[in-house]
């Protein structure tokens, strides 16, 4: 049974760098490694099969038009508009494109310095790739951007996705019907591990263990306790942690903390994040090796029933609700608190020194 080498491996690490107990406890760790360690398992199987940006472009190209109609201009515009999409799907895909970009500019300074023509820049295209486990997802978010489903929605993704700080603009109600997309996509998806998708989502987009954050900045305000801007960015780091089935507890229990209480509570939190990154390094070694690693990598019936009810939306949902546990001016404090958070943190990525 492979959960019983996570146990081993996430133990021996607790032994040797946690120095107490957290406050969701080991076992939740555990949970996580073992699920991160088959989705990772999985996703190296599907290597050989990523198709690139511009296959995917082919395929998915209007079809309301015959291939010989489909002229060039119109072609190299719908490619471009693809990729385009590509690159701003999350913080990590934006920060490659302006990392290529800076290096498509070196490289054309160089060019012109030494009076040599110009030509395409091969290095501007690398890492555009959709593995098959992605596709569904990437085909409904490149629907939503090209039209196929309400004016709203469109709006709402590109505020999420656009690094110039425009979640402030989004409603709750509007969020909240961005997910319902999206999960409604994974619901009628054929998928053989609907779990992945539903994880995926929640700790893209976190709607759950927001409401959670919002009730805590709620009844943190309604207590006095600290400031909100202090409050908020606290509050961020229970977006952060990949524990998705217990992370809402250390939400819970914020705003009843004294300000000693959150120095601890932020220490924890932190330390939770690292120690799981340990975790999961020192499980990548399984991995190694290509296809020989994967497939020493052995799953028996008990770890794919433990795996199958990992992360499933029952495990992380909360039944908050708007204008009864916290309210629109809630949301808005901290739109505005992530949106200057994550310009904060592109910026940085960006421009390394």
């Amino acid at each position: 049974m492979i959960s019983q080498v996570v146990d081993v491996v996430v133990d021996e690490l607790a032994d040797s760098l946690v120095g107490d107990e957290f406050h969701i406890g080991l076992e939740a760790v555990k949970r996580f490694a073992l699920f991160w360690l088959v989705v990772e398992r999985e996703q190296a199987r599907q290597d050989s099969d990523k198709i690139s940006i511009y296959e995917y472009a082919k395929q998915a190209r209007p079809k309301n038009k015959l291939a010989d109609e489909f002229e060039e201009a119109d072609w190299v515009r719908y490619y471009e508009r693809t990729l385009d999409h590509f690159n701003s799907l999350n913080l990590e895909q934006k920060v490659r494109l302006r990392l290529r970009q800076q290096q498509e500019a070196a490289y054309r300074a160089a060019k012109s310095a030494q009076d040599k023509e110009l030509k395409g820049n091969t290095g501007r295209y690398q890492g555009n790739s959709l593995f098959p486990y992605q596709k569904d997802e990437f085909s409904i978010l490149d629907g939503i951007k090209d039209g196929g489903f309400d004016k709203a929605i469109e709006t709402t993704y590109k505020r999420l996705v656009s690094e110039k700080g425009y979640l402030r603009k989004m409603n709750f109600k509007e969020y909240r019907a961005f997910v319902d997309v999206l999960a409604d996509g994974i619901e009628r998806s054929s998928e053989a591990h609907k779990n992945i998708s539903y994880y995926k989502l929640e700790k893209r987009l976190g709607f759950q263990a927001m409401k959670s954050v919002l009730k805590a900045l709620h009844e943190s305000n309604e207590f006095g306790n600290g400031t909100q801007e202090a409050a908020c960015s606290d509050l961020m780091l229970v977006l952060k942690l990949p524990l998705l089935s217990e992370r809402q507890q250390y939400a819970e229990i914020y705003p009843g903390l004294s300000e000693s209480e959150k120095v601890r509570w932020r220490i924890e939190v932190d330390g939770l994040l690292r120690f799981t990154g340990y975790c999961c390094q020192a499980l990548a070694g399984l991995l190694s090796g290509g296809d020989e690693g994967h497939n020493r990598i052995a799953l028996d019936e008990a770890d794919w029933d433990a795996f199958s009810r990992l992360y499933t939306p029952n495990t992380f949902s909360n039944d908050y609700l708007l204008k009864r546990d916290f309210y629109a001016s809630d949301f808005d404090t901290f739109m505005q608190a992530l949106d200057k958070h994550n310009m904060l943190e592109f910026s940085t990525m960006t421009n390394p020194r």
